[in-house]
């Protein structure tokens, strides 16, 4: 494979070229053209390459800057520490690259002198270990206002095609684990979090998977991007301290500590894993035991990680929101708005929907790069926009606007699970199903083990009509989050997929425990209607259509995020109210269809 991976947009091809030639000039190889062999796959090359890449070049321009795909190549640099950034137009690179220091070829020809170019021509061919700093760029470090991105410009990412090479950061070299960083200030109010080294038996075997699992659960959780994760040399310079955890939480300014220990006995690996905040108090604990297989330490790493980190995030949020839910308004700093407006949005009161926007304007005010805030704009915007039963231009006007504020969000944290999987749905309500499948592909690569994009990514399988897919992802976004109320969706999606399959009575019961788990949640209580009907239970299909319109009464069954839940079961809609009425209905759309069997059960148009 190449020594070097360069990510562009392919709009850009033509000024990237010259770059490739006089990289290739030095003797090293280029991974750039897109072409592909046949019998491989377009994700299979690109993860093989970027993978073998000494180097991650990104080439940052005014269409760069946009592409959902640059993005999810130059995150997987960053993470591995190979990125370099390069900057042929006067653009402002996405907030999480801004902390490595671009390569300004802003003014660079090919064949004329320039000094940053022959900077970056040393990086390129230094040894590893040698350090060279790129000279500083003269962008303007303060970011422009961002543009409101169109659904033109989502769908336009379709065409985007990146080719990513190698980069490095700023300077390399040997780490020193035993120096402790200066403390992080908390910034707007968000708690900072540590991930202690885990306690292990004597053996090398169970260090090193000790010290490998806490790692792999710091880097999982600085993908949520919602509040800091010390660094790995920080936490673990307190390995074996007589220190008590109170005193390491202050001595690393952290708010929370995640702790744990990991055992083995035998063939069976038992890892305990616990959330505590700095005065000692428990979040919650938690026990995972697995066989262990020696040939399969990292995947078993990755898995416990995944799963400790993804439980994590929302118990941390869940006990910030009870922390600032009784302090006043007025006291409150940007975080504390803002997760006043979040728990406004889980609780899916519609009457309170102006309330929780108020605040999520207040945090902007505060701090105007809070992702999560313009994430709750875009998410109250699609229950009130289901809630109102918008149709025609209204319906067309909100979604844009839902679309912008999700992507004005992406523009802040580009893989957030919340904003993204909230992203592909609206495209997926939309039948935009390749502008969703990209959103979900990077979100993916970088959170794998985020409950609510792997339900999208079961929807959208669905969709697909790769059924038995979907259901693998449905079954693993339940075993990811399978009690909370934000899990239900994934009981819904599940019972779509046995609807599917023509198992309506399973379909019904794993809808019914959704509702369970979120009495309110829209999709699950417009699904079971729906499902009794198909299932030729019109009294209880009748209940179900009360109780959904008692709590959305102008609900209409032509509002596109509605009858788009139910694009899966179309045909089986289709022939039952063909069935039911005795005229074809192959003309007839999921709208119509879905308009029919309201009716029947009650609706007035």
């Amino acid at each position: 494979m190449a020594d070097i991976f360069i990510s562009y947009a392919s709009e850009d091809l033509d000024r990237v070229r010259p770059l490739v030639e006089a990289i290739e000039a030095l003797g090293l190889s280029v991974w750039w053209d897109r072409q592909i062999e046949p019998g491989t796959t377009w994700d299979e090359v690109l993860e093989r390459a970027l993978g073998d890449a000494k180097w991650v070049l990104t080439v940052w321009t005014e269409r760069s800057i946009t592409s959902r795909w640059v993005r999810t190549e130059s995150m997987d640099a960053l993470e591995r520490d190979i990125l370099i950034p390069i900057l042929l137009d006067d653009v402002t690179p996405p907030v999480a690259f801004r902390t490595t220091q671009a390569a300004d070829l802003r003014n660079w020809r090919p064949g004329s002198a320039d000094s940053n170019f022959d900077q970056l021509m040393a990086r390129l061919t230094a040894e590893p270990g040698v350090v060279t700093t790129l000279p500083p760029q003269t962008v303007s470090p303060a970011a422009p206002p961002r543009p409101r991105v169109s659904v033109g410009m989502a769908l336009g990412a379709l065409a985007v095609i990146a080719v990513v090479g190698g980069a490095a950061f700023l300077s390399f070299g040997p780490s020193n684990d035993d120096a402790v960083p200066p403390p992080i200030t908390t910034f707007t109010g968000q708690p900072n979090i540590a991930v202690l080294p885990f306690e292990h038996g004597d053996d090398t075997d169970d260090r090193l998977f000790a010290d490998g699992l806490a790692e792999e659960i710091i880097k999982g959780l600085q993908q949520y991007r919602s509040f800091p994760v010390m660094s790995r040399h920080a936490s673990f310079t307190f390995r074996n301290s007589e220190l008590g955890s109170s005193d390491i939480a202050a001595r690393l300014n952290a708010q929370y500590l995640v702790t744990g220990s990991v055992r083995r006995s035998g063939e069976r690996l038992r890892v305990d894993a616990a959330l505590a905040t700095a005065d000692g108090r428990q979040v919650w604990s938690e026990t995972f035991e697995v066989d262990f297989v020696p040939d399969q330490v990292f995947a078993l790493q990755d898995e416990i990680a995944q799963q400790i980190a993804g439980i994590t995030f929302p118990q941390l949020m869940a006990t910030e929101i009870d922390r600032v839910s009784g302090q006043s308004a007025h006291s409150l700093e940007a975080w504390g708005y803002l997760l006043k407006a979040i728990d406004i949005t889980y609780s899916l009161d519609i009457d309170r929907a102006a309330e929780g926007l108020q605040y999520a304007e207040q945090a902007l005010a505060l701090d105007p790069n809070l992702a999560l805030a313009y994430w709750v704009r875009g998410e109250i915007g699609i229950y009130t926009y289901v809630d109102a039963g918008l149709v025609g231009a209204a319906a067309e006007a909100r979604e844009e606007q839902i679309i912008a504020d999700f992507n004005e969000a992406l523009q802040i944290n580009p893989f957030d699970g919340a904003i993204c999987g909230c992203l592909a749905f609206v495209h997926m309500m939309r039948g935009e199903f390749d502008a969703a499948h990209v959103v979900l592909d990077g979100a993916l690569r970088v959170n794998p083990s985020n409950a609510l994009l792997r339900v999208n990514q079961a929807q959208y399988l669905l969709y697909r009509g790769r059924v038995e897919e979907a259901r693998q992802e449905a079954e693993l976004s339940i075993r990811l989050d399978p009690i909370s109320k934000f899990g239900s969706m994934a009981w819904s999606v599940l019972g779509l997929v046995e609807a599917a399959e023509g198992n309506t009575a399973e379909a019904i019961a794993l809808t019914r425990h959704a509702l369970q788990l979120e009495r309110e949640e829209t999709w699950s209580q417009s699904q079971l209607p729906i499902l009794l009907f198909l299932d030729d239970q019109t009294a209880g299909a009748e209940d179900a259509f009360g109780n959904l319109m008692r709590d959305h009464p102008r609900l209409t069954p032509r509002n596109k995020f509605i009858y788009g839940w139910m694009v899966p079961l179309t045909e089986q809609i289709r022939m039952h109210v063909a069935q039911a009425t005795g005229q074809d209905q192959a003309d007839a759309s999921i709208a119509d269809l879905l308009e029919w069997i309201y009716l029947e059960l009650g609706w007035s148009a």
